[in-house]
């Protein structure tokens, strides 16, 4: 659904045959991308115009991928998921040309991850996921692939959701007692 900023005017932008979640603006304002399935089948990526034409399903050959979080610059796709393949549990960080809709796999390690952000001028990606020590901590990847770079380092709280301020320079994420 959409919806004007003072809740008015909400309208569906996807048939109700969708399950959906996590819709993310593309910087131009004019498409969303969310994750849904149809049907009950598996999660996959999809992108609309905010007027709901142009429905697209953007991935394919996933056994789920959520999360599709448009870059700064509206060409590409972060996003979390797994192939058949993966072993159980285990999701990656996966960067989605929209021109080509072709996916990398950037992330090689096979913990789960969560919540992809880019940081503003789109070099990096920050993401949750579970340590060693089993809780979820910070992580950052060139948007390319490479090494990951844990950037938190304390046991005793699970860390979420991270979100790169407007110059790159701060990340903000939530914090859960849960693991402690």
């Amino acid at each position: 659904m959409i919806m004007n900023a003072d809740g008015s005017e909400q309208r569906l932008l996807a048939d109700h045959a969708l399950d959906s979640g996590y819709p993310r603006w593309f910087p131009d304002g004019k498409r969303l991308a969310f994750h849904a399935r149809i049907d009950g089948q598996e999660w996959q990526v999809f992108t609309v115009r905010v007027d709901g034409s142009d429905l697209r399903q953007v991935t394919r050959g996933f056994a789920y991928i959520f999360e599709g979080t448009p870059s700064p610059d509206g060409l590409q796709l972060a996003m979390i998921g797994r192939r058949d393949s993966d072993p159980e549990g285990a999701t990656h960080l996966y960067v989605l040309d929209l021109a080509n809709e072709r996916s990398v796999r950037i992330t090689s390690d096979h913990s789960r991850k969560y919540h992809p952000n880019w940081s503003p001028d789109g070099s990096r990606i920050a993401y949750g996921a579970q340590s060693l020590e089993g809780n979820f901590e910070i992580f950052t990847i060139d948007a390319g692939g490479g090494l990951p770079e844990r950037i938190t380092h304390d046991i005793t709280w699970d860390r979420m959701q991270p979100s790169w301020s407007r110059d790159g320079r701060g990340i903000a994420h939530t914090c859960s007692d849960e693991a402690g």
